[in-house]
């Protein structure tokens, strides 16, 4: 049973060894088999041919699986012994195509062993914190806290660790007017949250200093990974990074 799985899996369809011309006369009147009466196998499309096939190969199987009939197990045998046939078939043309076309080979792009990914990780990390420091060298960061706020007092050396870490000139604003203790050149706020549309708390801006234009980063608590990768969505569009 294990060759019928393999089977099934590459081809997902059985097709009869040989093909049973106009044998579906005899198949039980069903809507899905009416349309195949009278027609010749060959004029079939390859779609309507494997739903033929299939409903008298799994006859096959079900006939044998019931009868226990050796004469019935050799025919279902006959039709795996031609499927797994097939299936090498089939998967020596997949082989060849991809040599041909390797455009079409997603491991090409797409390294599937553990060493591979690794290194394309590597590549994708290496790359987006070369694009995260290239932005502070353009925009800063807003950082907008409740000083009275357990999940804003801690997530203030969270924001201000990654703006060190990638150079990011950083403002933070205090909006409830307590000071945190890693933020002790913070602002208080006079309306800038309100006239910039922030309601949730905490959250962190990018800032252009010239345009004055602003890109929401991050709301709630959170983590530097959650940053960084929202940072880079909006950086390349939400393209992502690739390797």
């Amino acid at each position: 049973m294990r060759g019928l799985c393999i089977a099934l899996i590459l081809f997902s369809q059985f097709i009869y060894a040989e093909p049973p011309g106009f044998l579906w006369y005899n198949i039980p009147k069903e809507q899905n088999h009416k349309k195949y009466q009278g027609t010749p196998f060959s004029s079939l499309s390859y779609s309507d041919r494997d739903a033929v096939l299939k409903f008298y190969t799994m006859e096959a199987l079900h006939k044998a699986r019931n009868t226990h009939d050796v004469v019935d197990m050799y025919r279902f045998l006959r039709l795996q012994n031609f499927w797994l046939g097939e299936s090498s078939a089939f998967k020596s043309t997949f082989e060849k195509t991809i040599l041909l076309h390797p455009e079409l080979d997603y491991s090409v792009t797409h390294p599937i062993s553990q060493s591979g990914i690794q290194l394309q990780q590597d590549v994708i990390a290496q790359k987006t914190d070369s694009l995260i420091e290239d932005t502070s060298n353009h925009f800063g960061l807003m950082f907008f806290y409740r000083g009275k706020n357990p999940f804003d007092i801690k997530e203030a050396p969270i924001v201000q660790d990654f703006a060190k870490k990638y150079h990011f000139s950083l403002l933070a604003v205090s909006v409830d007017g307590e000071i945190v203790s890693s933020f002790v050149s913070s602002k208080i706020d006079n309306g800038q949250a309100k006239n910039l549309g922030i309601n949730y708390f905490p959250a962190l801006v990018l800032v252009h200093p010239k345009t004055k234009k602003i890109i929401p980063i991050a709301y709630g608590f959170t983590t530097q990974d959650v940053i960084k990768a929202h940072l880079i969505n909006v950086i390349t569009a939400f393209k992502g990074v690739s390797s």
